[in-house]
């Protein structure tokens, strides 16, 4: 009886060190749902898949484990570590992503600057390969730049070895480009969907000479490697923002007395128009400075917004704001 006891008792002891260990090393932060295009719903049973970020706190920076499961089968869709949870992830180390059917989708590796590296696979939804590709990090080469190693279709035949074949570059919502390439760049006439809308493009060396866009009207949109795709601009530039955000960020009394130090994250994105929307503080540092932040931003000029393939397209940004309430 005494032994029965004393081995109940090591293994209760054992399983509260065992749940404090966990606990110390990982804490789930939240389930959130979202819909097919990635806008979150508080509606379970109308989302399309869901996310759980647990926050790795034994590592050396704040990691968080990211895994998605498609709804409402709950299979994996994506499992994964990012470096922080806003609106925009970025993701560190290893990557893999899957199809509703259950099949592997990519396998993707990422460094501290959220920039793909090392050897990419990508796969088909019956299971069989598809593209094998290798982002290089350099003094020359930053990473993010994909040399197409192989290239197979649906049925296993190889269309592509080493930069030279032809290849069909799969992207998010369906969207795709396809055509031949030479030493690793893209040669000749393109074809492809993208946003829904068909795109020619003609390349010479991997420079894009001209492409064309149709519109659902009919209508046609050309552009070249100079419209290709333009950073959004503001008025004298960034430094010009930074500093209108200075002179007129008036301090919160709270944060004051609460001596508050740091730096404020606020994103937003810069729409078709050049007005700011979606304007999200990202981190916060409490104590009415995000509001503040906020209220700031949307005092500022108008932007030049940014383009992609000859028209203008919504950007987000994220900007710093330093404080401190005795410098």
């Amino acid at each position: 009886m005494k032994s029965n006891l004393y081995l109940a008792a090591k293994l209760i002891c054992y399983l509260l060190f065992n749940l404090f260990i966990f606990n110390a090393s990982a804490q789930i932060e939240r389930t959130a749902y979202y819909t097919k295009a990635g806008r979150e719903t508080k509606l379970k049973d109308s989302a399309y898949f869901s996310r759980t970020i647990v926050h790795m706190t034994d590592q050396p920076m704040s990691y968080f484990k990211i895994v998605e499961h498609y709804l409402p089968n709950n299979t994996i869709k994506l499992n994964g570590t990012v470096q922080d949870t806003g609106i925009i992830l970025k993701f560190f180390g290893k990557l893999e992503e899957f199809y509703f059917n259950g099949e592997k989708r990519s396998l993707e590796n990422f460094n501290s600057e959220n920039v793909r590296v090392d050897s990419a696979f990508y796969w088909y939804p019956n299971g069989k390969l598809r593209t094998i590709s290798h982002y290089p990090f350099n003094d020359k080469i930053k990473g993010g730049v994909a040399y197409y190693i192989a290239h197979y279709d649906s049925l296993g035949n190889k269309t592509l070895e080493n930069g030279n074949g032809f290849i069909r570059i799969e992207y998010d919502h369906d969207d795709y480009l396809q055509g031949e390439m030479e030493n690793y760049r893209r040669e000749g006439k393109w074809e492809g969907i993208m946003s829904k809308l068909p795109i020619t493009e003609v390349f010479a060396r991997g420079k894009l000479l001209f492409g064309v866009k149709t519109k659902d009207n009919g209508t046609t949109i050309s552009y070249d490697s100079t419209t290709y795709w333009v950073d959004p601009v503001y008025p004298s530039g960034m430094p010009k923002l930074m500093n209108f955000v200075a002179r007129h960020y008036k301090w919160p009394k709270e944060a004051k007395r609460n001596n508050v130090k740091g730096v404020l994250e606020i994103s937003f994105v810069v729409n078709k128009e050049g007005y700011l929307e979606d304007i999200v503080v990202k981190k916060d540092l409490g104590f009415g400075t995000g509001e503040e932040g906020i209220r700031v931003l949307k005092m500022a000029e108008r932007w030049k917004p940014g383009i992609l393939r000859g028209e203008p397209i919504g950007v987000m940004f994220t900007i710093p704001i330093r404080l401190d309430a005795n410098p």
